[in-house]
């Protein structure tokens, strides 16, 4: 099991994620059909779902500059 760490530390660039900017957090209740609709995409994109759910709000409401996203990911277009 040591063997696994030492190869993720040495293979990561920096000490976790970048910083997103500000957050609040809010719960949210969803249909399920809605809620594995919303996994499968962020999946497909290769975000985490709460970063997808945040980039499709803010893309919604025409924040998407107030939605930090991770350098080599693309943006959800508004």
């Amino acid at each position: 099991m040591h063997a696994i760490f030492d190869v993720m530390a040495t293979t990561r660039s920096g000490p976790g994620r970048p910083a997103l900017g500000e957050r609040t957090r809010m719960t949210v209740r969803v249909p399920s059909d809605v809620y594995d609709a919303l996994r499968r995409e962020a999946a497909a994109r290769g975000i985490s779902m709460n970063q997808y759910v945040a980039e499709v709000a803010a893309a919604h409401l025409g924040m998407s500059e107030a939605v930090s996203s991770y350098d080599d990911q693309e943006a959800i277009p508004a």
